[in-house]
């Protein structure tokens, strides 16, 4: 940051602050010359009506020197504030920075580990049925019905299936192959046997 925007004005602020410090000092000695030379003349004592003047000097003298380091603490207490924010802005830019390359890694990551396998792809045998399965038939069609009452949530988008599991893990299929394996493997855990109808499918 360029420190030398208020460079002047704190100079002058040091200035006025230096010159009130003068008009103390100069206004102590006098008041105690004054004094002094005021105790040779009355042998009574001091007389104090004499140093009045010097003593509004001294107060005088302490204003501008209040000012001046009030001024100066105004112009610190500004350049603080402004390499703070500016300090805080390129926080941002590298917090921002790293959240972006976190999201694009994690977006290629999915893409590559969501692909379907075709080879992984296999269909129920449906004349070798479990005891305790049920077999319904199920279609593209009423997969959001079968599987939103057990907790999932279906969405279909442009070629592409997402299943959001009901620990919010989302599975994605790119066929309806892969949509109907993991379909029935949900099914599986709900002891249910999917009978697929082709002529509903889209």
């Amino acid at each position: 940051m360029n420190s030398s925007e208020y460079q002047t004005t704190k100079i002058i602020s040091q200035i006025i602050a230096g010159v009130g410090w003068i008009v103390i000092i100069i206004c102590i000695i006098a008041a105690l010359v004054a004094l002094g030379s005021n105790s040779s003349q009355y042998s009574g004592g001091f007389n104090l009506i004499s140093i009045i003047p010097f003593l509004g000097g001294i107060i005088s003298g302490f204003i501008l020197v209040i000012l001046g380091q009030l001024t100066s603490a105004q112009i610190d207490n500004t350049n603080y504030n402004k390499q703070t924010g500016l300090l805080m802005e390129q926080i941002l830019k590298i917090l921002e920075n790293k959240e972006n390359s976190t999201f694009k890694k994690i977006s290629k990551s999915e893409s590559h580990t969501s692909q379907p396998n075709s080879s992984s792809v296999k269909t129920l045998n449906l004349t070798d049925i479990p005891n305790g399965f049920k077999i319904i038939s199920m279609n593209i069609n009423m997969i959001e019905k079968f599987i939103k009452p057990l907790g999932y949530k279906f969405i279909v988008g442009q070629n592409k299936w997402t299943i959001v599991h009901t620990n919010g893990i989302k599975e994605y299929a790119y066929s309806e192959e892969d949509i109907k394996h993991k379909i029935e493997l949900i099914a599986k855990k709900e002891l249910t046997i999917l009978k697929w109808d082709s002529k509903s499918d889209i």
